[in-house]
């Protein structure tokens, strides 16, 4: 799988109601990672150098309202 790396990546989430209420937006922000869209879904991959660990995070798309990404240059 290929990742592009961006300095920041913001995500907005659907919140799905279960009342009458209006679904609400929640606003995800992920630093120096990487963004991968694949079928239906979207996903962040974080690294943590320090620990040396790779942590991904899979969201439907389905729940995702919008993205935006910042250049590594920057």
């Amino acid at each position: 799988m290929n990742t592009t790396k961006y300095k920041k990546v913001e995500i907005l989430k659907i919140i799905h109601s279960t009342t009458w209420e209006m679904n609400q937006l929640e606003k995800l922000e992920f630093e120096n990672c990487g963004l991968v869209i694949t079928g239906d879904f979207l996903i962040i991959v974080t690294d943590d150098i320090k620990n040396r660990t790779t942590t991904g995070k899979i969201y439907k798309m389905i729940d995702i309202d919008g993205y935006k990404t910042y250049d590594l240059n920057d």
